[in-house]
């Protein structure tokens, strides 16, 4: 539908990723697109750097952040800002989709004002903003990740945060309970 049938399309992936299976995946999808796709692996400060410098002209990486706040701001404030680039300038980027929306930065605005007093209109605008992120599509989300934590029926005090995962030193394990073969009887 965009008419891009056929152009060649070159990703860009970092060669600590395992076996650079991110990429190659990204590749087998242009490719059956219609795109004539090509891998390019690189160390990881060579990608960044690549990336976020408006002269390479990268078409496309596979990179991933994970969130360091349970926040939308998170995401969207630290990479969708017009802000969030300097044309030529690597140093001072963030944003190596080159977005930027001015209405959409009023819209950060309001929702990161709004965050302390009314965080149930700050969370709808966010959500505004992410449709409006998500429709112009800078980034394309391949995965999300989940954890899982398998634990024993003896752990109490399950705590999870969504940063720091299990939060270990609250965990407490119920004592395990003796069978009647291994008491002992008294003498």
């Amino acid at each position: 539908a965009s008419g891009t049938t056929g152009m060649h399309v070159t990703v860009w992936s970092d060669d600590a990723a395992p076996d650079g299976i991110t990429g190659a995946f990204t590749v087998s999808v242009l490719r059956e697109l219609g795109y004539r796709a090509t891998l390019h692996i690189a160390p990881h400060a060579a990608v960044v750097q690549a990336t976020n410098d408006s002269r390479r002209r990268i078409q496309a990486t596979d990179g991933s952040w994970y969130a360091d706040y349970p926040s939308a701001s998170d995401f969207l404030d630290l990479f969708f800002r017009c802000s969030d680039f300097r044309l030529a300038d690597p140093t001072a980027t963030r944003n190596g989709a080159f977005y930027c929306n001015p209405a959409i930065d009023r819209l950060m605005n309001l929702a990161d004002t709004r965050q302390a007093t009314d965080p149930a209109r700050a969370a709808a605008t966010w959500t505004a903003v992410d449709r409006a992120v998500t429709y112009a599509a800078p980034w394309v989300t391949l995965a999300n990740l989940n954890n899982i934590d398998f634990l024993s029926a003896r752990i109490t005090n399950y705590q999870y945060n969504p940063f720091l995962g299990v939060l270990l030193d609250q965990l407490q394990i119920r004592p395990q309970r003796s069978s009647p073969q291994s008491r002992s009887s008294p003498p």
